[in-house]
């Protein structure tokens, strides 16, 4: 009995690593869909700093590698103000606890102190609709400003800000001010 269970137990291990290969380019592709929709979001909360011209927008594309999906190009965007430039650069769709990561840092100053976190979060195994939050660096004050209570689909992790125009500007604010 021992080794017939031994032997299911291998075929179902073979069997999920052979649909987990098939559906690495599907996973790649929505990702990258949500980082082009995460763009757009966050190009449509600057709309009026890009009409005054006090910032202006661009975007390539990025290497990525991860171990589990192997390598691939994203999307990365360059928002440009006065003296400055913020990257907003993907880092990975397998990511712990979120379904994807993107940091956000002034160029040439890339220290953990110094970068925003996105997290795209589920708010459910069932939720189909992941929704981004920023994740500020301790010393950010963040939360105290935004004056942001922390959702209940964010299980009560009062890092999380949900990502809104208000918490995206002071974001950037914060990585502008920073000396």
């Amino acid at each position: 009995m021992a080794l017939k269970d031994t032997l299911e137990r291998l075929r179902q291990q073979e069997h999920e690593a052979a649909k987990w290969e098939q559906d690495k380019p599907q996973l790649i592709a929505e990702w990258q869909q949500a980082i082009v929709k995460l763009f757009e979001e966050i190009r449509g909360y600057l709309s009026e700093y890009q009409a005054d011209g006090s910032m202006s927008f661009s975007e390539g594309e990025v290497g990525l590698s991860e171990e589990s999906l192997g390598a691939y190009n994203a999307r990365q965007m360059h928002i440009s103000a006065p003296s400055a430039i913020i990257v907003l650069a993907p880092v990975g769709r397998i990511i712990v606890g979120a379904t994807g990561r993107v940091d956000m840092y002034r160029q040439g100053r890339v220290g953990e102190f110094e970068r925003v976190r996105l997290l795209r979060v589920q708010t459910s195994p069932s939720d189909q609709t992941p929704r981004w939050v920023i994740i500020p660096p301790p010393e950010a004050g963040m939360l105290k400003t935004t004056g942001a209570q922390t959702p209940s689909w964010l299980g009560g992790d009062p890092r999380f800000i949900p990502l809104t125009k208000q918490a995206l500007e002071q974001a950037i604010e914060f990585l502008l001010s920073k000396q």
